[in-house]
């Protein structure tokens, strides 16, 4: 663990004339543009209407006019344990709490069910995917990021932030509220079961830019791009796009 953070601050503290005056947005831009939790909103059909599972502060609504394409063709229902504090970029939302409810939505009502941290927070995952699979419709998809398996073993944040880093979650108990890592080779064979197609899977990497977060990151102490960056290096999230054949049977 030592080596790991040690290595990170090496990269931290390297000096790269170029990046002297990198801007922060274009480099938030460019993380979130090459993401395939980006792309996943990004590349949904036209008109679709998405169910943002665990919507957060309801920033999937800001996403979908951020960058390009502008998706203004698309409807974004959210529902979580809390009112989001970006409410008014959503076109509905209910507050469910899913260790205990249903989704309260008929059956094959969305085009799109997104599920970005949400699944390692809840009690039973594959209640939950069940459901997604009832309220999604025939050929629509499903995206779901959690946390890799590993993060178990990697650094706690307390560590990065005593060698002078500002960052969020990087140990998957780092955040209390966490339940379970899932697996998701055994998220993908539940829904092929249920007559679902893999379109792409795997970690959420950006190369290119990894190091010039965690560069600007470090001497600005900016939570969040360096965050960006350590996640990208360690591997932290993996993402699976699936989609759900036509004609599957409940």
């Amino acid at each position: 663990m030592k080596d790991t953070i040690a290595e990170i601050l090496k990269i931290a503290k390297e000096v790269v004339p170029e990046e002297k005056n990198s801007d922060r947005e274009y480099l938030i831009s460019q993380y979130y543009q090459y993401h395939p939790r980006f792309s996943s909103i990004k590349n949904c059909s036209p008109n679709s209407k998405v169910l943002d599972v665990g919507c957060g502060a309801g920033g999937l609504g800001h996403w979908k006019n951020y960058l390009f394409p502008k998706r203004n063709d698309v409807h974004i229902t959210g529902i979580d344990l809390y009112t989001p504090t970006q409410k008014t970029t959503l076109d509905a939302f209910f507050k469910v709490n899913l260790d205990e409810e249903k989704l309260p939505f008929p059956d094959k009502s969305f085009n799109f069910v997104f599920m970005s941290h949400l699944i390692e927070h809840v009690k039973d995952w594959k209640a939950l995917l069940s459901e997604c699979d009832r309220v999604l419709k025939e050929d629509g998809t499903i995206y779901i990021e959690t946390p890799s398996l590993h993060t178990v073993h990697l650094p706690p944040r307390s560590e990065f932030i005593e060698n002078g880093f500002s960052c969020t979650t990087i140990n998957f108990y780092d955040d209390s509220t966490h339940t379970v890592t899932v697996d998701l080779d055994e998220a993908k064979k539940y829904m092929k079961d249920k007559g679902y197609n893999t379109l792409s899977q795997g970690y959420c990497k950006n190369v290119y830019l990894e190091d010039a977060l965690i560069r600007f990151g470090f001497h600005h102490q900016d939570e969040e791009v360096t965050s960006y960056g350590i996640w990208s290096k360690l591997l932290f999230a993996a993402g699976i796009l699936l989609q759900k054949k036509a004609g599957t049977l409940y």
